[in-house]
């Protein structure tokens, strides 16, 4: 009938029901790497983020959570997690590179809300098209460039040469939405 949330009986019992629209694709994370695909992708992202950027919300403004870059300094008490010493201070090196470079820099930074979460199997693909986009969990009131940051770290991680693809998401994000102070 329309409704976005409707109760219905289950097993004889009442059962509160979300309803979601489908969308057409495949995940990316199960399709080869295409350059094609990547510059999809950064258009994407950039269309998404030009749309984002008209919504207020005093809520995500507000939160602070570990997944949100700019409060990287709520992840230190995690540290100690890390079993090998190496990679424990690996970490520490790049939370300290962080603090020394980008800080320092924040408040000249554009902030909007973004998705803060687009990786492969988070996008929908019909070949090299983008059709969908999910899992609105980790939206935050963040960086702009942070929107990039996440989708190109998720682009180039398991890939032999990763800076082939990071270029390309870059360029065409930019292309659409460009990056400024």
């Amino acid at each position: 009938n329309g409704d976005y949330i409707r109760t219905v009986e289950i097993a004889d019992k009442p059962t509160i029901c979300r309803m979601l629209s489908f969308l057409e694709g495949n995940l990316m994370g199960d399709s080869e790497p295409s350059e094609i695909r990547y510059q999809n992708l950064g258009r994407f992202l950039a269309t998404l983020d030009l749309k984002l950027r008209k919504v207020k919300n005093n809520t995500l403004k507000a939160r602070q959570w570990a997944w949100d870059n700019q409060y990287l300094h709520l992840n230190k008490q995690y540290l100690e997690d890390i079993p090998d010493p190496l990679r424990r201070n690996i970490v520490r090196y790049f939370m300290l590179q962080y603090e020394e470079n980008v800080i320092p820099y924040t408040g000249e930074l554009r902030k909007q809300v973004i998705h803060n979460d687009a990786n492969e199997w988070n996008l929908l693909v019909e070949g090299d098209q983008i059709t969908g986009l999910f899992d609105f969990g980790d939206l935050a009131h963040s960086f702009l460039v942070n929107e990039l940051a996440v989708a190109i770290t998720y682009v180039c991680y398991d890939k032999t040469d990763p800076m082939k693809w990071a270029p390309i998401v870059l360029k065409a994000y930019h292309a659409i939405y460009p990056l400024e102070l």
